[in-house]
């Protein structure tokens, strides 16, 4: 493993930083985990608790199903950028993971710093489909289908779907039959169907 092409122009240390998170970034992207690590954690060695790298290290421990690790990392990048849209969607997306009622609120206050982080809509979409309420998931697709992807990353909820089945390990997301989760089919082509049909009214149950 090689970081040759690294090399942070003189300056001060928060422009070395930046320069290191994005090659860490390139490595992430393309699939370099061990050399996008390396650089993540040589950021932290320089600065113990750069928001950004702690925050790509935990989206790894996301990506490999290490959901306390990563819920630990997002929670210290969240204690240093508490107003970071991205951090909070992706905090977010672990809790949905880990089953906690705070997942919903985490992607409302993301769009509340960011009305047009599409996938916090998305993912709020995800997490109120989780508690049954469709008609608002069905507000959150939509509005996340005219909407922009910010950030490094697009992370979504995982089904939580029975092992072996349709959905397992994959992604849901707003196109296709991945967003259906086995244990919830029906309500999912529901959904779909009311989507087709046009908007619906959203009552709220207390979470918008």
């Amino acid at each position: 493993m090689t970081h040759e092409s690294v090399s942070p122009s003189p300056g001060a240390p928060g422009n070395e930083n930046a320069a290191l998170l994005e090659a860490g970034l390139a490595h992430h992207r393309a699939g370099r985990l061990d050399d996008a690590q390396a650089l993540y954690r040589r950021i932290l060695e320089r600065q113990p608790g750069h928001p950004g790298a702690q925050h790509y290290l935990g989206v790894m421990a996301l990506g490999r199903g290490d959901l306390a690790e990563a819920a630990q990392l997002m929670d210290r990048a969240l204690a240093q950028a508490p107003d970071d849209a991205e951090i909070l969607g992706n905090r977010g997306v672990v809790a949905a993971n880990l089953g906690e009622h705070a997942a919903a609120a985490m992607q409302r206050k993301a769009i509340e710093i960011a009305p047009d982080f599409a996938n916090a809509h998305n993912n709020l979409g995800n997490a109120l489909m989780e508690l049954g309420d469709l008609a608002c998931a069905e507000q959150y697709y939509r509005r996340a289908r005219t909407r922009t992807a910010l950030g490094a990353f697009r992370v979504q909820s995982r089904s939580r779907a029975r092992k072996g089945g349709p959905c397992a390990g994959g992604h849901r997301t707003v196109s296709g039959g991945s967003l259906l989760r086995t244990e919830r089919y029906a309500n999912a082509h529901a959904s779909w169907q009311a989507l087709a049909r046009g908007p619906r009214a959203c009552a709220g149950s207390g979470l918008l």
